[in-house]
């Protein structure tokens, strides 16, 4: 078959058998445990894009993304380590199995969402 008879879909399909499996819980095991490896590069890999999370790099030098989309999905995965070495993830996962997102609108919301997420409680 000839490469250009392959289309990219605009619609979602088989949301709930093809992919997008790993429920939070699990996505934030996947960072603790990729933290843990001690090969840099995985750190390195994970910091060379962020999303456009905006977050003070004094309170948070340290942010890993991960994430992912098709029509009817949008899954964001952040890690962000503080500078005293705590560490958090938050992960955002949008889900219409029958209509595409806007996406720069939901990845503009994930994003909005993820920063307060990660915005620190006085006190704590």
């Amino acid at each position: 078959m000839s490469l250009s008879r392959i289309a990219a879909w605009t619609a979602p399909r088989e949301l709930d058998t093809i992919e997008w499996y790993a429920s939070p819980a699990q996505v934030c095991q996947a960072f603790a445990r990729l933290s843990k490896l001690p090969d840099k590069r995985v750190g390195e890999a994970l910091s060379i894009n962020n999303a456009g999370l905006a977050l003070d790099r004094a309170q948070w030098p340290c942010v890993w993304f991960k994430g992912g989309s098709e029509p009817g999905v949008s899954d964001l995965g952040h890690l962000a380590r503080t500078a005293d070495g705590r560490s958090f993830v938050v992960t955002t996962l949008a889900s219409d199995p029958r209509t595409p997102f806007d996406e720069g609108r939901t990845i503009s919301e994930q994003l909005g969402l993820t920063c307060g997420a990660f915005t620190p409680v006085k006190g704590s």
